[in-house]
Order: structure tokens, then sequence, then C-alpha cells
């Protein structure tokens, strides 16, 4: 069951890893032979999908002097890889100093300041139908304080695994909300932050009503997606069930977080979304 769930979830756009924690804790399988198999298993689905594209691939490597498309492809897997395998591990001060600094985000990190680790809120785990909760496991992976607080503090993952306050998020929010600029600041041009908010998958829809841009999930259609909001709105979520968006039209950044893997049975994104629009007077 668990090799479905991760071919599957490796095609789609979520988290392959947090769907695997979540089905071996229905089939009780955890301790140190489900993390072997996370790491066996995924490996298995890396090479699947190189072998699924092989031809295609290695005819890239073979033709890219002489056919664009081929080029192209090449372009894009590096494009791909640079940002998260290479920016997050050579150039942390580079991020610090150009994008945290800058807007005052002094309580985000890639790993906590040993001064800070008693700030790290605790992690919680939904126990069997979702009704109760349990203070989770730390054994230094997905779940619990994890590497965050007693890793090696060597891979800065620009993709995943920042830490942050509600405060800093939202500065980070605001600025994106303005067109890449905050209190006279500016980090990111106007057109980067519009490429950035801009729908990216042509006819295709992430969900019902949304789209995905660079980076954040895109509303095109709020009806469609069944919950208040607005054209043009843009979010994303975290691994502990945590959640955020920003709405351009009603000039307004939300940013909800948790401590919560795996979170089962809550509908309580649903429910906060839904009070917070109903609380918009004009």
């Amino acid at each position: 069951m668990l090799g479905l769930v991760e071919g599957v979830t490796e095609f789609i756009p979520v988290s392959s890893t947090g769907h695997l924690i979540l089905v071996g804790r229905w089939l009780s399988f955890e301790g140190d032979a489900e993390k072997t198999f996370e790491i066996v298993i995924q490996l298995g689905a890396i090479l699947a999908v190189l072998w699924l594209y092989r031809v295609r691939v290695l005819g890239a490597f073979s033709h890219w002097r002489s056919d664009r498309a081929s080029r192209r492809l090449l372009i894009n897997l590096v494009v791909a890889f640079l940002p998260a395998a290479v920016v997050g591990l050579f150039v942390h001060d580079f991020i610090k100093e150009r994008l945290f600094d800058p807007l005052g985000m002094t309580d985000t990190h890639f790993f906590l300041p040993d001064n800070k680790l008693g700030r790290l809120a605790t992690v919680y785990s939904s126990v069997g139908d979702g009704s109760s909760f349990e203070r989770a496991t730390d054994p230094g992976h997905m779940e619990g304080q994890g590497h965050y607080v007693s890793g090696p503090r060597t891979a800065f993952s620009a993709g995943a695994g920042g830490l942050s306050t509600a405060t800093d998020y939202a500065t980070f929010l605001q600025m994106m909300l303005n067109g890449g600029e905050l209190n006279g600041t500016r980090i990111l041009s106007r057109k980067t932050v519009e490429s950035m908010l801009s729908n990216h998958l042509g006819g295709i829809d992430f969900r019902p009503g949304q789209g995905f841009g660079l980076g954040f999930s895109i509303t095109h259609d709020p009806a469609a997606t069944g919950l208040p909001g607005s054209v043009g709105e843009f979010g994303w979520g975290g691994a502990y069930h945590s959640t955020y968006w920003a709405d351009p039209e009603e000039e307004l950044v939300v940013v909800y977080l948790t401590q919560l893997i795996p979170a089962i049975n809550l509908d309580d994104h649903q429910k906060v979304r839904t009070m917070i629009y109903q609380a918009i007077v004009d």
C-alpha cells in the first residue's frame, strides 16, 4: 500500500513524504523500519521517473546542440534543480542578507539558534480518527522537533524547511502583496512578482478553481473552490498543517500556524477562512 501511495503522490503536487507518514501511522508501521523504508521507496520512485523518461532525457543530452526542444528541456531541468539544491546549500548568507534582514525577519531561520530553541512550538500528532492528539515522538525526522534542533545544520533547503513566526511570514507576504517592496525597501522587481503570481499551468487546474504560479497556488475561480476568496489570491501551506494566503482584492494577509503532523479529519482551515471573510465590513 505504501508503494502505491508513493507512486501516486510523486506525480501530483502534494507531499509524498507526508502521505507516507500518514498512511504509515494508519497501518501502525512506524519506527526505524518505517524510516528506512521511506528512504528506499523514495529512491525507487526517483529511479522509476528516470526510467520512465529515459528516452527523452538521454535524447536531450544527445541532441542538445542541434535540437531546440532538447536544449529547452535541459535548461528547465537545471533551472528547476539549482534553486533548491544549490542556492539553499551555498548561499544561506545571501538569502539572509538580501531577504530576511532587509525585511526585518529576525525570527526566520533555516535552523534555530541555540538561544531560541525554547521558543520552538511543540509538535503534536493526530491519534486514530483525529478526534484526539498526542505529543509527537522526536525521531529527528519530519515528526517531532526534528533536525531543526539537533540536526547537522548543513542542508539549507531553499524549497522547504524554514522556521518562522506569524509576524515574520506576514511581513514577507505583505512585501509580495505590495509588488516586491515594503517600507521603502525593494526586494523583488514588480515584473518578477507578477510572474510569480501568474498561473503557469494554462488550462490545467491544480485544484478546482486554482492554478499554480512560481511558489504559490493562484485562485482564478473562487466559486469553484467552494470557499470564500478572491480572484488573484495566492497562498500555500506547510508540512505541519499550517496555511497562509494573501488576497490582493481585500488587501488581506493571513498566516495560520500549527504544529500538527499528521493532521487527520480536520476542517479548521475552512473554518478559519470562513470566519475571516465573514468579518469583513465595508
